[in-house]
């Protein structure tokens, strides 16, 4: 049997462990769009205020929730991490008295949405700085349809970066290759060879010129994060990528965006 620490020595190391910092909650959060939606996200503070910021916006149909693991990573990471629910999903489903549920958008008016997404990111970003943040380097993280409302935004100049998982070059018919195009910055794409967005990559990459991660499987969106697959390609030299084991996507993806942002990447 190992033998029992002496209490002395355990009363020592107590004041240690409790003078180690702890990362601060997550907080829900709620700001408003320049057009009037209440919107509602998951906000995880880094430790330094001047620290870049990774936003992070969700696959249809989906929510905040599904950037957790993620958004508690670029955390430990030092880089604050803002996960909005888009307008009319989640819990950000109320513009002025109205209520817009996802569900009730029939799909042939979901473009409209799309176009809109920048004025969530750009919410999120005025409700950062009102909280005391530079917010001078931002990535922006998207899923599925949020890798649209993320190359829509990249004009913004705090855009530092994307990173986009299971990109589409035309999700709900918004063409987004010119926005791909015009984006000179860096650009990292996830996408499983399974899923049917895996026909636009050769579009993407010739429009945007990105690191390129292709995964087995059919996973699409943020189930991409959900453990550890199997590398096809990985075209990238801002991380090192082991071809030949599994890779679990979420640390790469800390990784990648700590080089982007915190590197100073051009």
């Amino acid at each position: 049997m190992r033998p029992a620490l002496p209490l002395a020595f355990l009363l020592l190391l107590a004041p240690l462990a409790a003078a180690q910092p702890a990362q601060a909650p997550l907080e829900a959060v709620r700001f408003e769009s320049e057009d009037g939606w209440t919107l509602h996200a998951d906000y995880a503070p880094a430790k330094d205020a001047a620290a870049p910021v990774v936003i992070l916006l969700h696959q249809y149909r989906a929510q905040r929730g599904s950037w957790r693991k993620l958004v508690l990573g670029l955390q430990a990471a030092g880089l604050h991490a803002l996960a909005i629910d888009q307008r009319a999903h989640g819990e950000s489903t109320r513009k002025g008295s109205e209520q817009v549920q996802v569900a009730q958008v029939p799909r042939g008016e979901f473009a409209q949405l799309v176009r809109q997404g920048p004025r969530d990111v750009a919410a999120g970003l005025a409700f950062l700085r009102k909280r005391g943040l530079a917010a001078k380097r931002v990535l922006l993280c998207g899923a599925s349809y949020g890798c649209s409302v993320s190359l829509l935004s990249s004009g913004l100049p705090e855009v530092a970066g994307l990173a986009l998982l299971s990109p589409g070059k035309a999700y709900f018919g918004v063409d987004v290759a010119g926005a791909a195009a015009k984006f000179k910055k860096p650009v990292l794409i996830a996408v499983a060879k399974g899923d049917g967005c895996f026909r636009d990559l050769p579009a993407l990459e010739q429009a945007a010129k990105p690191a390129v991660l292709v995964l087995e499987g059919r996973q699409h969106g943020t189930r991409l994060l959900g453990g550890a697959q199997q590398v096809v390609r990985w075209t990238g030299k801002r991380v090192e990528v082991d071809s030949a084991q599994p890779l679990d996507l979420t640390p790469t993806l800390v990784r990648w965006a700590q080089a982007v942002l915190k590197g100073g990447a051009k």
